[in-house]
């Protein structure tokens, strides 16, 4: 996939100008960067219980909007956009990728496991770092303490999700999910464009918060 992604880049020379084609090939190379830097930080965390919140946005910023905000910007870019642009493309596509990464944090806890095709269960019993467990250790109450002393058990998670909903993590987790598609929209609106391509992105990101799998 890596080695295709570069060569589909570089078939812009055929529609396009050399600036165009290594000013994408830099965007795409920059991006590749930033995803191993989020996996990596993503797999660091794993054993680690001092992370914060604020650990959490580098991670998922890099592993998955990363991707996402070059994908949008990469359009604009190709089309041979202005700067302002550009810019708009891009946040509106990392901020998409934050609120998917958020929501799927959501559903590995609270979502319905015949809908996402994984247990509801998997996110608590595998230690998984993500939004709503950040969160809930925040907090330090019932569920930090239970956390805190290891390995939690399958007949656990569904009274710990309940506490976790109980401090307050569904809530937060919704109510981020909704800020980041927000923000998503406003960045798509900036851009200024009006045709059918728009209209497919801000549909994207209505279903995106919509998404139950």
């Amino acid at each position: 996939m890596f080695a295709l992604a570069h060569l589909a880049i570089l078939r812009l020379t055929e529609t396009a100008s050399t600036k165009i084609t290594i000013i994408s090939s830099q965007l795409l190379l920059t991006t590749c960067l930033e995803l191993t830097k989020g996996q990596f930080l993503d797999i660091g965390y794993e054993d680690r219980t001092d992370l914060t919140i604020d650990d959490y946005w580098p991670m998922v910023r890099g592993k998955t909007a990363a991707l996402l905000a070059a994908c949008t910007e990469l359009g604009a870019i190709v089309a041979e956009a202005d700067a302002s642009t550009r810019t708009a493309f891009h946040f509106f596509g990392q901020s998409l990728g934050l609120a998917f990464q958020a929501h799927d944090d959501y559903l590995g806890i609270w979502g319905d496991a015949a809908l996402t095709g994984k247990s509801s269960e998997s996110d608590l019993i595998t230690g998984k770092k993500s939004l709503p467990v950040l969160f809930g250790l925040t907090q330090r109450g019932q569920f930090a303490i239970r956390w805190l002393e290891g390995h939690i058990r399958p007949e656990e998670v569904p009274g710990m999700a309940t506490q976790l909903e109980i401090e307050g993590a569904r809530h937060y987790t919704q109510e981020v999910t909704a800020r980041l598609t927000r923000q998503a929209l406003d960045a798509l609106a900036e851009t200024g464009v009006e045709n059918v391509g728009r209209e497919a992105l801000e549909e994207l990101a209505h279903l995106l918060l919509a998404r139950q799998g």
